[in-house]
């Protein structure tokens, strides 16, 4: 009766013991994952492809009961499921099989072949082992440039809160109000910088001084470059001080007195000696020259953008080396640009007084000197006043009513008449 009343006071009774229940979960890319389950269920993350695993909770149910038994029983229980699970041959009488020997020992061989089919066998029906493959490690670049990336939007985004966005959008008002009204002011100021320094660069060159007219023409043209203006008086306060800049800086040599210094050092010392002289005493000269300009007919000097020749009557040294003037104006911008024009006269060409730098003075691949004016600095002369300092009317070969045309015709080239 007692053995009764304990049985049936345990059907209700759990099993409070925390018995630790792991789990084992095989992902599709091949990862396995491992761990205890706990109270409520789990979400995996796999490390390798990144998708979403699903983990029960531990089983709140207690296990089984498992009934007590007596040894003997338990000896008789595990004599039948062995005799169960033994093969027919293994049935046979004790006596018999000490009386009569088994194949097996009849032959050895076919023992051995046999065992090695079932090794095979079993090697093949047994679940082969995953490998965990990994991806490439561009692709894992990728990945970890990605997240980065993704992780600093995030916390830039989160920074920017929308009292901190309404707090940008006025300092961008107020910084663009502030640019607007400097940038106004300096409009307003180089307008009346333009108006005065013309006007007191224009009493300089009354009064012959060259220096103070490049000096006050330079503030105006900043001015109109500020302003962007390509009107009339924005050219003519350009030209100006293009004429002040190059009487001031003029050099006191002649291109026929240079162009024999170079064949002489030339042939001495050679074309490199000649290239660093060059570079450290003659580059950058400013020259006024009064000669015929016709288009060019070398195609060394088209290709690199020189479409103008300066009819050269001279030949260098002994050897009556040819020389070859190379120019083209980019201030020009009213140059005609075809041969039917007077000032591209692909014949004795035009008669025209021009100014430029020196930017480049060497053999060419014909064995001919190749000079070239900077054609960012080369401009064509327009006014008398500032002509009649460098003192070339003297030995022009024009007449003043020849000059003046010659004036005339440059002005409209040059876009200040």
């Amino acid at each position: 009766m007692n053995e009764w009343f304990s049985k049936a006071s345990n059907v209700f009774k759990r099993d409070v013991s925390e018995t630790p229940q792991p789990f084992e979960v095989h992902c599709e890319c091949g990862q396995q994952h491992t761990g205890i389950r706990r109270s409520r269920h789990q979400h995996i993350v796999c490390k390798s492809c990144g998708s979403s695993l699903f983990v029960l909770p531990r089983d709140v149910y207690p296990p089984p009961h498992i009934p007590k038994t007596s040894p003997n029983k338990k000896k008789r229980r595990k004599s039948a499921t062995k005799s169960l699970t033994k093969p027919v041959s293994d049935s046979i009488d004790l006596s018999a099989e000490t009386q009569k020997p088994s194949i097996q020992e009849l032959d050895p061989e076919r023992e051995f072949v046999s065992r090695r089919k079932r090794r095979q066998k079993n090697q093949e029906t047994a679940p082969t082992e995953v490998v965990e493959q990994k991806p490439n490690i561009i692709v894992r670049m990728w990945g970890a440039s990605c997240r980065t990336a993704l992780g600093f939007w995030i916390v830039f985004w989160e920074f920017w809160t929308p009292y901190r966005k309404i707090a940008l959008l006025i300092f961008c008002i107020l910084g663009l109000t502030i640019f607007y009204s400097i940038r106004q002011s300096q409009l307003r100021g180089a307008v009346t910088i333009v108006k005065t320094e013309l006007d007191a660069g224009l009493v300089a060159v009354g009064n012959e001084n060259w220096v103070e007219a490049r000096r006050h023409f330079e503030k105006a043209t900043n001015a109109v470059d500020l302003l962007g203006r390509e009107d009339l008086e924005a050219q003519t306060v350009r030209q100006y001080y293009r004429e002040t800049r190059a009487l001031t800086r003029l050099t006191s040599s002649t291109l026929f007195e240079l162009v024999e210094e170079a064949e002489s050092y030339y042939v001495e010392h050679g074309a490199e000696a000649w290239q660093e002289k060059f570079r450290l005493n003659f580059q950058d000269d400013w020259y006024i020259i009064e000669g015929y300009v016709r288009p060019s007919n070398d195609p060394f000097a088209i290709e690199n953008g020189f479409d103008l020749e300066l009819i050269f009557p001279w030949t260098a040294g002994q050897k009556k080396r040819p020389v070859n003037v190379c120019l083209s104006f980019q201030s020009a911008k009213h140059l005609p640009k075809t041969t039917t024009e007077a000032a591209y006269d692909s014949g004795s060409g035009t008669l025209t007084v021009f100014s430029g730098q020196l930017k480049e003075f060497f053999i060419g691949p014909d064995g001919e000197w190749e000079i070239r004016f900077d054609p960012e600095t080369s401009f064509f002369w327009v006014n008398r006043p500032t002509y009649n300092a460098t003192h070339l009317q003297i030995g022009s070969i024009q007449s003043l009513p020849d000059q003046q045309l010659m004036f005339d015709r440059q002005e409209k080239w040059m876009g200040v008449k």
